[in-house]
């Protein structure tokens, strides 16, 4: 943040001067009074009057910026004092000195280093990463597949003993059991498992479980789910522990219908009846085969498919195409491996790792971790663990929560974007099997399985995450045995006391409360990973880059999907979402970031909560969303969720009594996105709170805020920009008004959201029957904002060229009988005549509409409110002097708003700022095209030849009279009083061609001379002043003192060259800067950046020290730097 003047009063700072203030204050006074600064040569360029005789010198040059003569000493000499008040800090010795050690920062504000500019490589549609989903598909079905021939082991397996024996967790040989219960009981019970297992992972999906299936059976249920899923996703599971190994060319098996044989089935041929897309699961031995013969039977399919189109182009256009390569694969091993037998362990290991995840993790870590100091602790307890899954405050629920914070944030730490967002953002079934497949690949490869996937999944078994989920696990387990005994002491009470109910009155039994739940709220600890990862995210952004540029940062923060799971929970709710604001406060990366791992569904369901305590930061992080990706408008109008926004901007309750303003400007900027090009957001809020537009009239008046004064008037812009029943709304409540009374706000950037509003709100309703009040009322803007032509900063005179532009391009027709009347009053002044008010005032208007005149609406266009005519008494004839001397009447516009707009207009195309010219030029040249088009469009090429004579004629008197004084610079005398002007000089006019010198004008009269027109990256040549004699005047290193070139005509110091061996200097372009493409038609209304460039307030570091400040920063470093090489300079001279 740039510091002004009165911020270099504090200590800590470097001067850009070696040398102390008050040595250049005396040393300027002694060079003011020196002898030499009397002698010609560095007087100045004098000139001689006409007696030869030597005038006073005048005074010295303003060559020593800040020095003024205002003051005279005791013998009546002028003094030499410093103007802007800085004379009195200067007496001061200690001020003077501060001063000199302080850095001074003049026009380091962001509008003077980007002049009110987007920088060029900003563009919307790519500051942010494409973070949604567009083709987001659901698994709709399942087909749970399990051929287990319960009892008969398959020929090429060769089982250990003992051996792992659980399927879904259920044995299914009991030891006391027959044979004849066995697959009556033990199958239904494996398949009831299973499909409870899934559901725990997403009860959305219809599962069909198909126990020993058949190839017929298998057929009709898959084929029968692809009919009713249509083109969402079908999950098939299949488990193999019961048949033979997958064949090497690609099949897999299953029975016949005496279960006597094993059928093959061919993979592609399942692939035909399940379809695609689709999610499979392989719980076998060798399955890493299946998705080799997997994939090369999606390329014959799409092989096939491709030819099947050619041959009939009409079946692309009568059914959906398949997408047969749109599978996720998850497989238990490779080709090459056996699934372990291990007997603590599931036979169906990999299926526990995929539906049961939490009670594999245990059993894991107490096989491979024992605690000895706990001896309770056994493999039992890892199924005994109390609680639910979907309850995190219970230790199963706690648990299920932590592993998925760390699953997913290995999975983003690792896994590339793309695929990160297909397996753990498309849909909750696939997001839950990619968490555990990372628990699987940690598992089975302690037990020489390696899981194969496709897409292929890096490995992450070697995360150091995973030793804080060993962490979260012990101490989770340390309290099983306590929590378990504990719920047993309960339900023992619990039985005790049920015989005392039947005393209680009409027989009836108070209900008890959850035994697990009372005992876990008050003994169980909960583990403290959320808030030591809350504690290292805030390390992390303690040391974070202050840079909003991508390349300012080496990686991304480990914990931010933790911190997302955080916003899950009440307790660290708030914590997370201050943290998680000043990452969004880092800058576009930091919300890119965001939106790629998926805060977007947190903070839109945040939206419905009322709790106070949340709302300042969920106001910041909604704004620096908006402020990266505007596509978030639909989202806040589902569910209302633009008015906790609404609410805020009218009534500020809940938000710190020290930061009101600001928040109210992030909800002001938050509604003025949300209607920004979005009428369905700009309906929703005028109709639900038309109360938004007094409340932002009232901030209006809150002088202490200019952000909030600002936003409020872009607020009330982007509400009725092109909307009118909001500009209805306003007009009712004088909005207009009350905005234009801004215009002298002290603020630039309010001035210009002044403008921008009231741009706005002129545009709104163009081209429909225009109100005469609404008319009025515009006129009288255009009116006032004319003041605003002689505003010092280049910001708001650019924008106040836009409005201009609008409200001439509204109000066409005006512009144009002013721009005609303009242009003859033009040719008469260069001719040296006088405006004949009272011959052209006579005539009556409404004679001149009656008389045979012409329409001057251009175009083809047809003016809303009224025709003006003119009557040309004698037609001219070509090559006339005076085919013009017979003017129409010219009092139509005289007096009125279009005249004086039109007339700033041309003032403003010479603008020394070149936006503010060239978006003048524009609006100019659109006028006159329009004007040479019209009807009247011969009669004012005849005006523009003949006013281009004049103009020669005119600058080679100039040139004339030039000479006249150059052969006078040779004299010794000099005279009293200058020479006279001449005739041309005296008749200068402050019209179109004096003032426009801008390529555009060139452009535009181009074909009035023979030679071509000059562009505007041209060179300028330097003009060469010739004596009297026609020789070339020498350069003459004399400067040429104020009085001096007082005297001379206005532009005649513009003839004046420089040394031979020097070219003219370049104009400096502002930055970033667009020069006018001159091969396109000038056309308005101009389109404002001034939102765009606001806009970018809230995605830039608003938590913490600037670059400059900041110490380690390249910024501080150069200062440092500069700081120490002037102070050795200081110390050397």
């Amino acid at each position: 943040m740039a510091r002004g003047a009165t911020d270099a009063l504090s200590p800590g700072g470097t001067s850009r001067h070696p040398q102390p203030v008050l040595d250049i204050l005396a040393h300027a006074k002694s060079t003011a009074h020196s002898p030499e600064s009397e002698s010609d040569e560095d007087g100045g360029l004098h000139m001689p009057g006409p007696n030869g005789v030597h005038p006073r010198p005048g005074p010295p040059s303003r060559a020593l910026t800040g020095v003024t003569l205002n003051g005279k000493d005791e013998d009546g000499e002028e003094t030499v004092r410093i103007r802007h008040g800085w004379e009195t800090q200067l007496q001061d010795r200690e001020r003077a000195t501060l001063l000199s050690q302080n850095f001074f920062m003049y026009y380091g504000e962001k509008r003077h280093e980007t002049a009110g500019n987007p920088p060029p490589e900003y563009d919307p549609t790519t500051i942010v990463s494409d973070w949604r989903m567009k083709d987001r598909l659901k698994t709709t079905a399942a087909i749970l597949a399990v051929c287990l021939n319960v009892g008969v082991d398959p020929p090429d397996v060769i089982k250990t003993n003992p051996c792992a024996k659980l399927e879904c967790w259920v044995d299914p040989i009991p030891p006391d059991t027959s044979s004849n219960q066995q697959s009556n009981t033990t199958n239904a019970q494996i398949g009831k498992n299973l499909q409870s297992q899934y559901e725990n992972l997403s009860l959305r999906s219809r599962y069909r479980v198909i126990l020993d299936p058949t190839i017929e059976e298998l057929r009709r249920y898959t084929m029968s789910l692809r009919r009713t899923a249509h083109a969402e996703r079908i999950l098939f599971h299949y488990n193999g522990h019961g048949v033979p190994k997958p064949t090497a060319s690609g099949e897999i098996w299953c029975f016949n219908r005496s279960y006597t044989q094993y059928i093959p089935i061919s993979l592609y041929d399942i692939q035909e009846w399940v379809g695609a897309p689709g999610l499979w699961v392989w719980d076998c031995s060798a399955s890493g085969g299946i998705i080799k013969g997997f994939l090369e039977g999606v390329e014959k399919h799409n092989t096939n498919q491709q030819e099947a189109l050619a041959q009939h182009p009409d079946r692309a256009q009568q059914q959906t195409v398949t997408k047969w390569d749109d599978c996720i694969h998850l497989a238990a091993c490779r080709d090459n491996e056996v699934l372990p037998t291990n007997p603590n362990l599931p036979a169906d290991l990999f299926t526990s790792c995929l539906t049961t995840p939490i009670a594999m993790a245990l059993r894991f870590f107490i096989l491979q971790n024992p605690i000895p100091s706990n001896p309770a602790i056994t493999l039992d307890t890892a199924r005994a663990i109390p609680g639910k899954v979907s309850e995190r405050r219970t230790p199963l629920g706690e648990l299920n929560w932590i592993f998925t914070a760390i699953t997913d944030t290995i999975a983003w730490n690792i896994f590339p974007p793309a695929l990160f967002k297909k397996l753990f953002r498309q849909d909750l079934m696939i997001a839950a099997l990619s968490r555990n497949f990372l628990l699987a690949q940690r598992v089975m490869r302690m037990y020489h399985c390696h899981p194969q996937s496709w897409p292929q999944m890096p490995n992450t078994h070697d995360h150091a995450l995973w030793r804080s989920w060993d962490l979260a696990v012990e101490l989770v387990l340390n309290q099983v045995p306590r929590l378990i005994e504990q719920q047993k002491a309960e339900e023992a009470l619990a039985a005790e006391t049920a015989p005392l109910t039947n005393g209680q009155p009409n027989g009836v039994t108070p209900p008890a409360p959850p035994l697990s739940q009372t005992s876990l709220e008050l003994e169980y600890v909960h583990s403290e990973f959320f808030a030591d990862q809350l504690s290292a995210f805030e390390v992390y952004l303690s040391a974070a880059p202050g840079t909003s540029d991508a390349a300012g940062y080496a990686e991304p923060p480990v914990q931010l999907p933790i911190v997302l799971q955080v916003l899950l929970s009440q307790v660290h709710r708030l914590r997370a979402l201050i943290l998680l604001s000043k990452f969004l406060d880092l800058g576009p990366w930091a919300v890119n970031l965001a939106l790629r791992i998926g805060i977007f569904p947190y903070v839109l369901k945040l939206l419905q909560s009322q709790a106070v305590e949340l709302k300042p930061p969920m106001i910041f992080i909604w704004a620096r969303m908006l402020a990266v990706d505007q596509s978030c408008q639909a989202d806040l109008l589902k569910d209302n969720g633009y008015t906790y926004f609404t609410s805020v901007l009218n009534n500020a309750s809940g938000i710190p009594q020290g930061h009101i303003a600001e928040h109210r400007a992030m909800c002001a900027f938050v509604i003025a996105m949300f209607c920004k090009d979005f009428p369905p957001g700009q309906q929703a809020v005028l109709e639900s709170n038309p109360e938004i537009v007094e409340c932002c009239l009232q901030h209006l008046l809150d002088m202490e805020n200019p952000l909030l004064r600002q936003w409020s008037c872009l607020c009330l812009g982007n509400m009725w920009a092109d909307f009118p029943p909001a500009k209805k709304l306003g007009f009712t409540c004088r909005a207009h008004a009350r905005i234009r009374d801004r215009s002298h706000d002290p603020v630039p950037e309010v001035r210009a959201a002044c403008l921008d509003a009231l741009t706005n709100f002129v545009r709104t309703g163009t081209g429909d029957s225009i109100d005469t009040a609404v008319m009025l009322e515009e006129e009288t803007l255009a009116s006032v904002v004319i003041a605003m032509g002689m505003d010092g900063s280049i910001m708001v005179r650019k924008e106040l060229t836009i409005f201009y532009s609008t409200f001439i391009r509204k109000y066409e027709g005006r512009v144009l009988v002013a721009a005609w009347e303009q242009l003859l009053e033009e040719r008469d002044k260069r001719c040296g005549k006088e405006e004949e008010d009272g011959k052209d005032g006579s005539r009556n208007e409404s004679e001149n509409l009656r008389e045979n005149g012409h329409n001057v609406n251009g175009h083809g266009r047809t003016n809303d409110q009224k025709n003006v005519s003119f009557t040309m008494t004698e037609a001219p004839t070509e090559g006339s002097s005076d085919s013009t001397s017979r003017s129409p009447s010219r009092t139509l516009s005289k007096k009125t708003v279009y005249r004086a707009v039109w007339r700033q207009i041309l003032s403003m195309s010479a603008d020394p700022h070149a936006e503010v010219a060239r978006n003048a030029s524009i609006t100019a040249d659109y006028i006159i095209n329009a004007l040479l088009d019209s009807p009247l469009g011969e009669h004012a090429h005849g005006i523009l030849d003949e006013i281009v004579k004049l103009g020669l004629k005119r600058n080679n008197g100039t040139l004339n009279g030039m000479d006249g004084i150059s052969r006078q610079w040779s004299r010794d005398g000099r005279p009293q009083t200058p020479p006279s002007p001449t005739a041309s000089m005296a008749s200068r006019s402050g019209g179109y061609f004096e003032l426009s010198r801008t390529a555009s004008v060139t452009q535009a009269v181009k074909t009035w001379f023979s030679g071509p027109a000059r562009t505007p990256e041209a060179p300028l040549p330097s003009p060469v002043i010739r004596s009297a004699a026609g020789n070339q005047m020498p350069y003459r290193s004399r400067p040429l003192t104020p009085r001096d070139a007082a005297m001379l005509p206005p532009n005649a110091l513009d003839h004046f060259t420089g040394p031979p061996h020097q070219s003219r200097a370049p104009i400096p372009k502002s930055p970033y800067y667009i020069p006018r493409d001159l091969s396109q038609p000038a056309d308005i209304p101009l389109k404002s950046n001034f939102f765009i460039w606001a806009s970018s307030y809230f995605r830039e570091p608003q938590m913490r020290p600037s670059e400059t400040d900041e110490p380690g920063s390249i910024d501080y470093n150069e200062l440092n730097l500069t700081q120490h090489g002037e102070t050795h300079q200081v110390q050397t001279q």
